[in-house]
């Protein structure tokens, strides 16, 4: 399920690629020439790493913090999120009005994303004025004064998204997807937070939250592109003083979903089109299986020509798209499949897409099938490292997940290396039809009785 209000792309870690026919050449021995990485981790715990470019006259920064709403204590769901925002509104030097004029007179702007697993922040910009940006950049993360009136601007902000997802077919279907998925779980609630839960945030939590968490020993940055050594001096030396902190560890609760048995109808009157998904728990990000099981994504549906949209909408005619994803994260993430189609069609939608869903785990892909995904896996891979930031930030995941570098350098040679039998094991163990709750976001009267004849149905009326 991808986070509604935001979603950071890790191309490296999930891309789906549209299908093709041709089987890719041996690469046996073949490896990707990686930019070179020079990593330095200072006395207070911050691993540092520099990767030079010198192609473009540019430098960024991209900090990756420990910390997403998988942390956010149980009542204060979107804590994580706000702070985060919170670090381009001000500082002890600067006022919000000033830090983003400063950034705007350099072309650049700070980007902060609170995530469910980790935050991200970013900054890039001409390399003349390295010294300006890193300036600003340490600024914002070292000396953010979280100020109330900026946290009441941006609480109402995130309050009034929140109040208006159920205007947005697509993302209340998502939401509600990971609802159903997790459960008791911190992933069933968006990154933002939830409306109650937010209300009740305050300068005195954001505070707290930002001195548990935001410390150097649990993060890493990334400075990629055209500087010299005595820059990287200086970046040293900016982020020297950033004080060392204990990280307590955080137990969650485990995922379980909700009773999958029966179909979950989200009524709203007057909806002209109807919403599916289809979901369950996936596997995380350290799965041994990882590549096998995103190789029989690819094809499900995660390629244009995959078997749901050939069967569902180029045979059928009942949808316009239809696709499956999944995101591997620190726990286990979601496994879904997602469309949309008229009123009139959801029963059928419904029942096609599970007998695809069946014989898929029956029967599990083709060495036809096989093949075309690898090809396209292959092919894609370079333009998820092409540019330097995209490459540093991959590196970033790479690491916060735990997985080596050898995933990138070794793709190609590794992606060959699997086999059908593996995927088909992989498909066998997380792809099973009977396990997907089906959420459904439409009108009940338009819907019910079709919905009704398919299973046990559960529904809830929306105002």
């Amino acid at each position: 399920m991808k986070n509604i209000f935001q979603k950071i792309t890790i191309l490296v870690l999930t891309l789906s690629f549209a299908a093709c026919s041709s089987a890719p050449k041996s690469s046996k021995g073949q490896q990707v020439k990686l930019r070179p990485i020079e990593e330095k981790v200072l006395e207070n715990g911050l691993r540092v790493l520099f990767i030079t470019d010198d192609a473009l006259p540019r430098v960024g920064f991209t900090l990756l913090v420990g910390v997403g709403s998988l942390h956010d204590p149980k009542g204060q769901e979107g804590l994580n999120a706000l702070t985060a925002s919170l670090l381009e509104q001000g500082t002890k030097k600067r006022n919000a009005t000033k830090l983003a004029d400063e950034f705007g007179q350099l072309g650049s702007d700070l980007s902060p994303g609170g995530g469910y697993d980790f935050t991200s922040v970013s900054t890039d910009g001409l390399s003349e004025f390295r010294g300006q940006l890193l300036d600003l950049f340490s600024d914002a993360i070292l000396n953010s004064t979280f100020s109330a009136a900026e946290l009441n601007r941006k609480r109402a902000q995130s309050i009034a998204a929140l109040s208006k997802l159920v205007d947005n077919p697509t993302a209340f279907a998502d939401a509600m997807m990971d609802k159903e998925v997790f459960g008791a779980h911190p992933y069933a609630t968006p990154s933002i937070g939830d409306i109650a839960a937010l209300r009740k945030l305050d300068e005195k939590a954001v505070k707290a939250h930002f001195a548990k968490y935001y410390v150097p020993n649990n993060a890493m940055l990334a400075v990629y592109g055209k500087f010299d050594a005595e820059f990287k001096a200086q970046v040293e030396k900016a982020f020297a003083g950033w004080q060392k902190k204990e990280v307590s560890k955080v137990s969650w609760s485990s995922a379980q979903v909700v009773d999958p048995a029966k179909i979950k109808i989200y009524s709203k009157a007057g909806l002209t089109q109807t919403q599916i998904r289809w979901g369950q728990l996936g596997f995380e990000r350290t799965a041994p299986d990882f590549l096998a099981a995103r190789i029989g994504n690819v094809v499900l549906g995660g390629a244009f020509a995959s078997r749901l949209n050939q069967r569902v909408r180029d045979d059928l005619g009942l949808t316009y798209s239809i696709s499956s994803s999944f995101e591997a994260r620190k726990e286990k993430g979601p496994l879904d499949v997602s469309t949309f189609t008229r009123n009139d069609k959801v029963g059928d939608t419904i029942k096609n897409a599970k007998l695809v869903l069946e014989k898929f785990e029956s029967e599990g892909i083709t060495k036809q099938e096989l093949n075309a995904s690898k090809a396209l896996l292959a092919g894609q891979f370079p333009a998820s490292i092409e540019t330097v930031d995209r490459y540093a930030f991959n590196i970033l995941i790479l690491k916060y997940y735990g997985v080596p570098e050898t995933y990138l350098t070794n793709f190609i040679e590794n992606v060959n290396r699997v086999t059908l039998d593996q995927v088909n094991a992989a498909i066998k163990k997380y792809y099973k039809a009977n396990q997907y709750k089906v959420v459904v976001f439409a009108d009940e009267a338009e819907v019910a009785e079709q919905v009704k004849a398919l299973a046990p149905v559960e529904i809830e009326t929306l105002k």
